[in-house]
């Protein structure tokens, strides 16, 4: 009765009535006039501006402390699915489902959309072990795991102990007096590496295994002991079961990209290339984790996925029957993407491998893998066009900025700033064209090992078709240069990048077209040559930007290494071994100054010194232990000579005797080898040679100076533990 007599007065006073319907209208606006929040702008007021310009960016790694701060009230999961694009930003969930390993355990429907969307049914998840899939306005099923898991810093991690120094695993070098290898450096890598090991669940050791939750590596090369730790259902402690391979039976134990929870193919792939030189065995279990994740079936068969969202791999790999079925899950990207692949080169990983090990065996396993992508590549990444200049039929082999691991570097029609490229298929990239070459003949060669004949003369007649065809419609004769072609077949020359150098990966070129390249642009200043050398984009070009910003000029050590690598290939090692002195220069200046190795380096120099490069004001990202590991390879072959051309027979090549440091515990396929520099003299080096052999092996000292490439003296290893006293003179 109260109630009733106050409301009357209140509308019988004009002020208060005006008051109430003025605060009626402002109700009103807001719910159905005025703008709305998007679901962005609500997490966007959790962050700070530096968080959020992370974000942005999508270094999110760099923001997880402060995703696991806000995940204990219920606005975790909701900023994980909008900020990392899973959901777009005005997004309806309608649906989530809860699984576990691949069942599901719990379905919910959200309150609403806002903040408190997950009110219900957070709290059921419990471990490590739970996805969450939920369904958007355009009915798409996404898969996440619980930010738990996603944002725990040590999940899978493999905690690694060293029995002994790690001079007594790893190559190493006897003589510092040069001043140019930086032994810290080194060895700060090889720390880093064994840092950033992580672990796959191939299978449970027994029934009684709910889960496997800690894996430990003691380290005693050339054995392993992986100890691996779990609970029952009941959370009850098991273990330690006791494992001495580094991918068989229970658990694959891998590298790991050191700046996110995802797992890069582009990456990796050269980390496991870098990792022939010291741990073959890690290089092996690194590359079988993307063959693990090849389609097997239906329109896509033969990709390897770019980019793998780990945290639903592992999940999903508990129960191998759905991984196949649920790769989109796995996919950072959607199968069909233009940004679903990268630049492929496992084939000369694996050829490496073989003169390594001679393992018919794993030849025989990857081979069906390799012709599979192969196919995938000509079926979904060729279209051919009619180039009236030449008039003649030319292949268009295509893929986008992002997917050629040069994300924002400019090439083609569109757009170069992670997003879907537009209309990148009515161009012609010379990166892919030329990879898909290489895999052909690498694919050649292997058949031949493998007595698969009629294979080897079909890849090997594709491979001399498609050199042939790449000359004619991508070589430009008037610049000496290869070219993108446009959507008229004429050469796309803005910008002028470093993508020409899949070129002399893919050997298409002759000895004439070759030193024109080398002379005109790789070791002209104006172009890619200059110090610090390699920049993304010719330091000539109208784009070429002074701090790098990503691709735009910056320097990357996966180009560094493709360049030495090729001209190796090509027989023009003595170029290889001066670009390879430079890389160590300037990667040692950096670490002397920032005790560090970065994603990309600034290529112009600043007060003398060799800088981090920047995007968009932000410095590269450090520890950058992926492609930036490239010192390994580089300092074993080319300051320590060691090349190996098969199980029994070792090249030692002498770029420089002043420079040469010989090598210390070198782990061959039948043993180790020490080869010390006693002393130098006028164009000779005394060297002492100690090796421990379980077979014979021929050993040849090579001149390489000014690419000669002749013999000086070759010598023949009797098994057991020997010792030689040589004199090298050149």
């Amino acid at each position: 009765m109260n109630t009733l007599i106050f409301l009357k007065k209140i509308l019988n006073n004009k002020f208060f009535l005006f008051i109430l319907i003025l605060l009626l209208f402002i109700y009103y606006l807001n719910l159905f006039i005025l703008p709305k929040e998007d679901n962005v702008e609500i997490c966007r007021k959790s962050f700070s501006e530096k968080e959020w310009l992370f974000i942005k960016n999508r270094e999110y790694e760099k923001v997880f402390q402060k995703l696991r701060i806000i995940e204990k009230n219920k606005t975790a999961v909701f900023c994980y699915l909008h900020i990392s694009g899973l959901a777009e930003k005005k997004d309806t969930i309608s649906l989530i489902n809860l699984y576990r390993d691949g069942e599901i355990v719990d379905s919910y429907k959200p309150i609403n959309n806002k903040k408190n969307y997950l009110k219900k049914g957070i709290e059921n998840i419990k471990g490590h072990d739970y996805l969450i899939e939920f369904i958007n306005n355009n009915n798409e099923v996404i898969v996440i795991s619980h930010p738990e898991t996603f944002y725990s810093e040590d999940y899978k991690a493999v905690n690694t102990y060293f029995i002994k120094p790690y001079e007594d695993y790893f190559p190493t070098f006897n003589d510092q007096s040069i001043g140019i290898i930086d032994k810290d450096l080194y060895f700060y890598i090889i720390e880093g590496v064994f840092k950033n090991l992580t672990y796959v669940v191939k299978r449970k050791p027994s029934s009684k295994w709910d889960k496997i939750n800690r894996v430990d590596l003691y380290y005693d090369k050339p054995n392993y002991l992986v100890k691996i730790y779990g609970e029952d259902i009941n959370g009850n402690l098991l273990g330690p079961i006791e494992q001495y391979s580094l991918s068989d039976p229970y658990v694959l134990v891998k590298y790991n990209s050191t700046f996110n929870n995802h797992a890069f193919l582009w990456d990796e792939s050269f980390i496991s290339w870098f990792l022939l030189d010291i741990d073959l065995n890690l290089s092996i279990s690194t590359l079988d984790f993307f063959y693990s994740l090849q389609i097997s079936n239906g329109d896509y068969k033969g990709l390897i996925p770019r980019e793998i969202r780990t945290e639903n791999y592992y999940l999903l790999q508990k129960n191998p029957n759905i991984l196949q079925q649920n790769i989109n899950k796995v996919s950072y990207f959607p199968l069909s993407s233009t940004q679903i692949s990268n630049p492929f080169f496992l084939s000369r990983i694996e050829l490496e491998l073989f003169r390594r090990t001679d393992n018919i065996d794993r030849l025989e396993k990857i081979y069906p893998q390799l012709k599979s992508y192969f196919s995938w590549l000509e079926k979904h990444r060729r279209k051919t066009k009619f180039i009236s200049r030449i008039n003649k039929f030319c292949p268009y082999y295509w893929t986008s900025n992002f997917g050629s691991g040069m994300d924002n570097i400019g090439r083609g029609p569109g757009e170069s700033d992670g997003e879907q490229d537009i209309l990148s298929d009515n161009y012609g990239w010379i990166d892919v064209f030329a990879q898909q070459i290489a895999l052909s003949e690498d694919l050649a060669i292997i058949a031949r090992i493998l007595g698969k004949i009629e294979e080897n003369e079909y890849y090997d007649k594709i491979n001399k078709q498609y050199k042939e065809l790449f000359l004619d419609c991508y070589y430009d004769k008037e610049s000496y240069m290869f070219w993108d072609l446009d959507f008229n077949g004429d050469f796309d020359k803005q910008p002028q990048t470093i993508a020409f150098i899949w070129a002399l990966y893919a050997k298409a070129v002759d000895e004439n077209e070759l030193d024109l390249i080398i002379n005109d642009w790789l070791i002209n200043p104006a172009k890619f040559g200059g110090f610090p050398p390699i920049p993304s984009i010719a330091r000539d070009d109208k784009d070429f930007n002074d701090e790098g910003n990503y691709w735009q000029g910056g320097i990357w050590p996966p180009y560094w290494w493709l360049t030495i690598y090729s001209l190796k290939d090509l027989n023009k090692k003595y170029y290889s071994y001066q670009l390879s002195k430079k890389v160590i220069e300037s990667m040692s200046d950096v670490f002397k100054i920032h005790r560090t190795v970065y994603e990309f380096y600034s290529p112009t120099l600043n007060n003398d010194h060799i800088m981090p490069g920047r995007y968009n004001n932000i410095i590269a990202r450090d520890e950058f232990l992926g492609w930036g590991s490239i010192p390994i390879p580089l300092i074993i072959q080319f300051f320590g000579g060691i090349e190996e051309l098969s199980s029994q027979e070792l090249v030692v090549n002498i770029y420089d005797y002043r420079e040469f440091i010989g090598i210390k515990n070198y782990k061959v396929n039948n043993g180790e080898i020490n080869l010390e520099v006693i002393k130098r003299e006028k164009n000779s080096v005394i060297l002492d040679l100690k090796t421990d052999l379980s077979e014979n092996l021929s050993l040849y000292f090579i001149d390489s100076r000014d690419n000669l490439n002749k013999l000086i003296k070759k010598l023949e290893i009797i098994a057991g533990e020997k010792e030689y006293k040589l004199k090298i003179n050149l």
